[in-house]
């Protein structure tokens, strides 16, 4: 296994993951979405964070960038509703504030613990360009943040805005237009500007063929020959985006649609669940039915959007011409809904699976007391896990009965999704004693 990943230490995630980023967001929308780049940053750090604690703090920001940009996208449907361009605008200022402060530093953590590496290992290329790259970063960040700002703060000079009645006023807001298209293109030009710097940079260090197998050998050294650091941090990871999972599987309905896609929270337990493949073989058939249920998912939930999209006109009474078309996305809805439950069900057995081979500390003796209460909290999680599990599979056959007695009932879908906030929150509270127990090395 070792050879077959030789040399291969992800470097070139961290240009693709820039390519998602340095096209610049119009508003609120994302023309590239910063979630995939966010995450191709994440992977592309995973294997030299550990060998410096520049990058180790850059991957920690990208990985909050990452869950802000969730919310933020979660959050775009139900702003848009509104219609109100001072929400749009106030949106818009909050999170740029966020967001750009905490790219800067990620970004500057990032490629100055890249840099350092080069330089301890004798790297050709080390300082080829990091100055411009360096620089360029910050620029683009401030651009990318400030220019998108811009065109919305254009709101407050709106004769709306200012409670006037001359309409023959000219504002700033009449050219908001013009201004949104001049601030996305310089902000797009310095957003190349950046991409290809890091490009290059990225590029120059992976043609360095000593360096790389120097920092392999490091890697490989530092990282790999000690298993329960990988054993630890990988279940660790597995938690959070499975606990991320949940928090997108109860079901948030806003004018017919589900602003928390159950695509996003399948795709999540699939990621999360790839960090246990090493240590557990159930995890990769837990893997492939989780992908492919996001496919199934991605159907069943674009024919709901399309459904309500066009039928249901931003209303809460349904259009009578509209009756079995409501009716089968409906059904859809129900079938994605037992689908996440399912896999959620397979995620969990997965964690339970891994639980039983997840050994206790070999330096401590049988009769310690810490080795002692490692096994107790073994027990203790196990069970609880089980119990779980059972309520996974019970919540999946009374949503099955449901759905067949109850398809068209305002109740049912109250009462579907009182249920599985219950139940999701019971299942968080149990992931996250998994979590701690790691996290305080009580296993």
């Amino acid at each position: 296994m070792i050879k077959k990943e030789k040399n291969k230490l992800y470097l070139g995630y961290i240009t693709s993951g820039c390519a998602f980023l340095f096209v610049p967001s119009v508003s609120i929308f994302d023309i590239m979405p910063d979630l995939i780049g966010f995450l191709l940053i994440i992977k592309g750090l995973s294997r030299i964070y550990d060998l410096n604690a520049d990058i180790e703090s850059a991957r920690s920001s990208f990985i909050k960038l990452f869950f802000i940009e969730l919310a933020k996208t979660a959050a775009v449907p139900l702003i848009v509703s509104f219609n109100d361009e001072t929400t749009v605008m106030t949106t818009v200022f909050i999170f740029s504030i966020i967001e750009g402060i905490m790219l800067f530093f990620a970004l500057r953590d990032a490629f100055s613990g890249i840099h350092y590496i080069a330089e301890r290992l004798d790297c050709k290329n080390a300082d080829t360009g990091f100055g411009d790259l360096y620089i360029t970063s910050v620029v683009f960040v401030i651009a990318r943040y400030v220019l998108v700002t811009i065109p919305e703060l254009t709101v407050m000079t709106s004769l709306d805005y200012q409670m006037t009645d001359d309409l023959l006023t000219h504002t700033v807001y009449n050219y908001k237009g013009l201004i949104t298209i001049a601030c996305f293109l310089i902000s797009l030009i310095i957003g190349i500007y950046f991409f290809t710097a890091c490009m290059r940079y990225i590029n120059d260090l992976n043609k360095d063929i000593e360096f790389k197998n120097r920092l392999y050998e490091m890697y490989e050294r530092d990282v790999l020959s000690d298993f329960n650091l990988s054993l630890r941090r990988n279940t660790k990871y597995a938690v959070y985006f499975t606990i991320a999972a949940f928090l997108c599987i109860c079901p948030v309905m806003f004018e017919g649609v589900d602003v928390t896609p159950s695509p996003i929270a399948i795709l999540l337990m699939a990621i999360g669940i790839s960090y246990l493949k090493p240590y557990c073989k159930i995890a990769l058939l837990t893997r492939k039915i989780c992908i492919f249920s996001t496919v199934v998912s991605t159907a069943l939930y674009a024919f709901s959007v399309y459904v309500s999209t066009e039928y249901y006109h931003w209303s809460y009474t349904i259009h009578e011409k509209a009756v079995k078309m409501y009716t089968l996305s409906g059904v859809c809805q129900c079938v994605d809904c037992i689908i996440v439950i399912a896999c959620a069900c397979c995620v969990l057995i997965t964690f339970f699976e891994h639980l039983k081979k997840y050994g206790t500390d070999k330096s401590l003796s049988t009769d310690s007391y810490q080795h002692k209460e490692q096994e107790k909290e073994k027990k203790r999680l196990k069970t609880s896990l089980i119990i779980r599990i059972s309520s996974s599979v019970l919540l999946c056959i009374l949503c099955c009965i449901m759905f067949f007695l109850y398809i068209n009932n305002e109740i049912y879908w109250l009462v579907t999704a009182v249920l599985i906030l219950i139940w999701t929150v019971y299942c968080g509270t149990g992931l996250f004693r998994i979590l701690t127990a790691v996290e305080d090395n009580n296993l």
